[in-house]
């Protein structure tokens, strides 16, 4: 098996009662495909972490990699010969693989070739790689994904990933509906075009893996950030309460191409300040990235390691008796603390809320391996850093009671997250 021409690994069976062999990849490609950490920014910064407005999409760095399969047999022309290894280039297979997973519980291996089919451009598809559902009707704009986001106080940031090109069943113009609401009264739209010039690719044959999967900066954060189009920032919107986000093949209406992703502007509560204004970030299920404002009471707390040591003080090891006399003062000597290693652990709360909406994102939060929070930046520290203070953290609760609408009408959830790094940064 080969990644961009090298073999990274190469893989022998004995035949099977079919003279054929069976092998299980997967495990060894999640090596090479994982999410990227740059990405949440965008509309601020561009991927490398330098200032740049007018970028609101992104390529991947990883999350999409082309891998080429290679077969063969191996023989020995009798027992004191050497095997032979023989391959079989009219069989290579390219194989372009994400991180994620389109299997639904009822199906099996293996998936059928229209497994992804709601993900590419078709009309109503889910089309962005995201753990939301749809959750709500809309007589003109049929099944909508509700996407929660605040905008008070402290911006949340949002990204979503979206397969692009032909390659992977992306073809056509790439145009993305922006459209602000007061309720039920329509505000401002405008498009944002998947460009080059906006961090993107337009879809096209050949992309790159780069290019054939990226992401959009689609958040409060973002689109206030972003300069290439200042109407489409919340701030020149007034009171909006939500803005939808549709995939399009063309500006013209009827040419919609996803479901319509709807930005719901959460009403913040008294526990939302400038020093808890955190929002989680995560590798979802289908291999994009997704986010949630964790809005309610958050608390602190740190667990602490250390070692005592008794020092004797004084400056024994340098009095002479004559020009330098010995000396002990009362601060010196005695017992102190050696080695320290902080934890920090953060106890937080989404706001009560729709469960069809919450639930699932929870759910695949707590199963996600790589999870990020941004927000104050402090992290167990004394004061809030510069920066973006978006740093990685993990997620405690092994066992998650989940509750959905027909039992509860509104749900809050809580999520113990410790912060991947020791304080001090270790």
């Amino acid at each position: 098996m080969q990644l961009d021409t090298t073999t990274i690994i190469h893989l022998k069976q004995l035949p099977n009662n079919s003279a054929c062999a069976v092998f299980d990849i997967q495990r060894v490609l999640q090596a090479y495909v994982y999410q990227d950490t740059s990405v949440y920014d965008l509309g601020l910064l561009g991927v490398d972490g330098v200032l740049d407005t007018t970028k609101i999409f992104a390529r991947n760095g990883a999350a999409l990699r082309t891998f080429t399969m290679r077969f063969g047999y191996e023989f020995a022309a009798d027992a004191n010969s050497q095997p032979q290894e023989v391959l079989l280039p009219d069989t290579d297979t390219d194989v372009k693989v994400v991180n994620g997973s389109f299997l639904t519980p009822s199906g099996s291996y293996p998936l059928s070739s229209t497994a992804a089919n709601d993900y590419k451009m078709t009309s109503n598809s889910k089309f962005f790689l995201s753990d939301a559902v749809g959750n709500q009707a809309d007589s003109a704009k049929g099944d909508v994904v509700l996407y929660p986001v605040v905008y008070d106080v402290k911006p949340s940031k949002a990204t979503l990933a979206f397969l692009n090109g032909d390659d992977v069943g992306v073809s056509g113009t790439n145009i993305f509906l922006v459209q602000y609401f007061t309720g039920s009264l329509a505000g401002y739209s405008s498009i944002l075009q998947n460009t080059s010039a906006a961090g993107g690719a337009a879809p096209a044959a050949g992309l790159s893996d780069a290019e054939s999967l990226l992401y959009l900066g689609i958040g409060p954060f973002n689109l206030e950030s972003q300069s290439i189009d200042t109407s489409l920032r919340p701030s020149a919107n007034g009171s909006w309460t939500h803005y939808d986000v549709v995939a399009m093949s063309s500006a013209v209406p009827g040419n919609e191409k996803s479901r319509t992703y709807r930005f719901v502007r959460q009403e913040c509560s008294k526990y939302y300040t400038a020093e808890n204004a955190y929002t989680i970030h995560w590798w979802n299920s289908k291999g994009g990235v997704d986010s949630l404002p964790l809005m309610a009471r958050s608390t602190e707390s740190q667990t602490i390691e250390k070692e005592a040591i008794r020092t004797s003080g004084g400056n024994s090891l340098t009095a002479n008796g004559f020009t330098v006399p010995y000396e002990k003062t009362s601060a010196q000597g005695g017992k102190r603390a050696g080695r320290v290693r902080t934890r920090t652990t953060l106890q937080m709360n989404t706001i009560g809320g729709n469960p069809s909406v919450y639930t699932p994102f929870i759910k695949s939060l707590v199963n996600s391996s790589k999870v990020f929070i941004s927000g104050p930046g402090m992290y167990g520290l004394n004061s809030s850093q510069p920066g973006s203070g978006l740093v990685q953290c993990y997620v405690t609760e092994a066992q998650k009671e989940y509750l959905t609408s027909v039992d509860d009408h509104s749900v809050s959830y809580a999520l113990t997250v410790e912060i991947s790094r020791r304080r001090p940064n270790v």
